[in-house]
């Protein structure tokens, strides 16, 4: 016990030597490794002397897109331009739409005064040539007799006068019929009326469009009807100015063209109580009618005879003579038959 009392703790020789040898290679360590990362820090960077690939086709795009950028600006500001234009030209044609709408306006007062004119002289002439008519088929009649052989003393004609009656204007209960080549035939003139009203209102659309409108219908009864509408401007006339109040289809004429040059029936043949004549003629009663005849020059004759009989069942008779050639036809600027 005493023994081990007096040992003491050995260590080998030059262990601790060591680990400071150790602990200051450690320390210097990171001393140079310090150095180097400051020096690392504070050294220059090489930069490469020319940009890259990549770089150069990024400022290649660049540059193309610069370039369409400014194409486009270029394309705005000249459709920007064009439109200032054409809003100057717009511009400059409504001036021009509104000048020429008041000239048309004017030249369209201007034509209808002309053809109210020349409605009114159109009217007197058709009066002149119609007693014109009347004189000349007056005088052939008087011709024929005067170059008549005379007639032995036996065979007397007696030609019996009557009074020329004072004319009357017709207004109503009117019947129309054709006195051509010695044949009569009955002319609808009523249902030749409302047909024309009927096909004008079902082409109404077509006249809005249009200064006039011309078509041919039937044929109604043997005829054929051709009529023109016209547009009528109506307007109202004020102290300081005038206004179109509203725009009306007027009838300019009808005209009646005939399917065949034998229409009809004799003068013998209609006076039959069978006849085609007698069965138009009972639509009319009698002493409240007129029968108006519609006379070419070579019918005078049967006009004569035909008006004797009507006299006789009590309708009054108008004669419409017309020269040769010239359809039967109406128009407002016409005149009212005169029965007598």
């Amino acid at each position: 016990m005493v023994e081990e009392r007096g040992k003491t703790d050995f260590s080998p020789p030059g262990q601790d030597s060591f680990l400071d040898v150790l602990t200051n290679l450690v320390g210097i360590l990171v001393i140079l490794v310090m150095l180097v990362g400051l020096r690392a820090a504070k050294a220059p960077v090489a930069l490469p002397e020319g940009p890259s690939r990549q770089e150069e086709k990024l400022a290649a795009e660049l540059a193309a897109e610069h370039a369409k950028v400014q194409s486009l600006r270029a394309d705005v500001l000249r459709l920007a331009e064009q439109i200032n234009q054409v809003q100057q030209t717009i511009a400059l044609r409504n001036q021009e739409r509104v000048m020429l709408a008041t000239a048309a306006a004017v030249a369209r007062q201007e034509l209808e005064a002309q053809r109210t004119a020349l409605d009114e002289k159109t009217r007197q002439q058709f009066q002149l040539r119609q007693a014109l008519a009347e004189a000349e088929a007056e005088r052939d009649h008087w011709i024929k007799i005067l170059h008549q052989p005379a007639t032995p003393p036996e065979h007397v004609q007696t030609i019996y006068h009557t009074p020329t009656p004072l004319s009357r204007t017709v207004d109503d209960h009117e019947a129309h019929f054709q006195l051509r080549n010695g044949r009569i035939v009955f002319v609808p003139m009523r249902e030749i009326i409302e047909a024309v009203k009927t096909d004008a209102q079902a082409k109404q659309d077509k006249l809005r469009h249009l200064p006039e409108l011309s078509e041919m219908i039937g044929p109604i009864g043997g005829f054929r009807v051709k009529y023109e509408f016209e547009k009528k401007e109506l307007t109202l006339s004020g102290p300081n100015k005038s206004a179109v109040v509203a725009t009306v289809a007027s009838l300019r004429y009808l005209m009646l063209l005939p399917v065949r040059a034998d229409m009809g029936e004799t003068i013998d043949q209609a006076l039959r109580p069978d006849s085609e004549f007698r069965r138009a003629l009972a639509q009319f009663p009698p002493r409240r009618s007129t029968v108006t005849i519609w006379t070419y020059p070579d019918s005078f004759l049967e006009f004569r005879r035909l008006k004797e009989a009507l006299a006789k069942e009590g309708y009054a008779t108008a004669a419409r003579p017309l020269p040769e050639g010239v359809p039967i036809s109406a128009s407002p600027a016409g005149t009212k038959s005169a029965a007598e």
